[in-house]
């Protein structure tokens, strides 16, 4: 018989596998899920005239070098380009490439199927106890955020 105590120890171990897993996937190009994030936000910040680097880095909360970095990669690959921006020569923007959207639409299919077969692996009555319990869990660390007695 499972002792209370062991409870909290295996919720964490629960949510540390999967933060470990960190739902790779290897869309075409071979691109990791930062690389496909990166590019999601740029086409999601874009306006029609491409994105900054320092706006990137604030809206995802990273330093522009990681930034430059991830982007660089994309470029190598042909997923997004860069040009300088027409007000700042010195900066530049950069925008997602049709390629780019079709590895995103990809991807995005893959991660979706993904859940499906979880869903279809669960059945519809334990994947909505876990729908449940995640969004309860949430809730929780999300309004006890900083409130911590340790």
């Amino acid at each position: 018989m499972m002792e209370s105590k062991d409870i909290p120890f295996r919720l964490m171990q629960g949510f540390f596998q999967f933060c470990r897993h960190k739902f790779k996937f290897r869309p075409e190009q071979g691109l990791n899920p930062g690389e496909i994030r990166v590019l999601r936000n740029i086409a999601v910040l874009d306006t029609g005239q491409g994105v900054m680097v320092s706006l990137l880095s604030t809206k995802m909360k990273v330093s522009p070098s990681f930034i430059t970095q991830m982007t660089n990669g994309l470029v190598d690959a042909g997923l997004a380009d860069r040009s300088p921006d027409p007000d700042d020569r010195r900066a530049v923007r950069i925008r997602v490439t049709p390629r780019g959207d079709e590895v995103m639409a990809k991807a995005s299919q893959e991660f979706i199927a993904r859940f499906e077969r979880l869903a279809d692996y669960l059945g519809p009555e334990q994947s909505e106890e876990l729908c449940r319990l995640m969004a309860m869990a949430y809730q929780y660390f999300d309004s006890s955020e900083g409130k911590d007695d340790d």
